[in-house]
């Protein structure tokens, strides 16, 4: 299994913080992890839908951000 995780900001967009290879054609699931008012932005679901087309995409909330 490969992982990669990224973090998304309003300034930069998304960005890795951890790539082992990971090849996005072959992905078929995506966790997503942050604030109410990020997840429930369409245009962030629309951009994981192009960078993953054939996976599916799930969302859930929290109280801050997680990373590592």
């Amino acid at each position: 299994m490969k992982s990669i995780q990224k973090k998304f900001s309003k300034d930069n967009g998304w960005e890795s913080v951890r790539d082992e290879n990971f090849d996005h054609a072959l992905c078929n699931l995506v966790l997503v992890f942050g604030s109410r008012e990020l997840v429930s932005e369409a245009s962030v679901y629309a951009s994981l839908k192009l960078d993953y087309p054939f996976a599916q995409i799930v969302f859930n909330s929290t109280s801050g951000e997680l990373i590592d």
